[in-house]
């Protein structure tokens, strides 16, 4: 069984990790809360997710572990070798059908400006 469970639990969710995540556009509060991330009980397991973009975290029999491990953002410790990791995945993806054009070039740009602000 599938089920939803209160995103307003012991634990206040951060929003969705994905840069590229529409719910971040969201201005509207109503809408907004629509979107947060929510705590997902599947089979006896926990996960978080978010509704709007296809990101999730992992699943745990704790569901304090699996908001515990959504709200975790890992800092690079070294962003010059991500930002090369990333280039390189770029470069890869230049070659994926799935992938539009315009969605590397977004992220491309999002780098680039990431890169100039160093």
């Amino acid at each position: 069984m599938n089920e939803q469970l209160e995103s307003k639990s012991e634990v206040e969710l951060l929003p969705c990790p994905n840069p590229w995540c529409n719910s971040h556009r969201t201005r509207d509060a109503e809408i907004a809360a629509m979107e947060a991330p929510i705590l997902v009980e599947d089979g006896g397991l926990y996960h978080v997710a978010c509704p709007v973009c296809p990101v999730d975290g992992p699943s745990n029999e704790s569901p304090a572990w699996a908001r515990t491990f959504w709200n975790t953002r890992a800092l690079p410790r070294d962003p010059q070798g991500l930002v090369e990791a990333l280039r390189r995945l770029l470069n890869a993806l230049d070659s994926c059908v799935d992938l539009t054009p315009e969605v590397i070039a977004s992220a491309r740009t999002a780098l680039a400006a990431w890169e100039a602000g160093k």
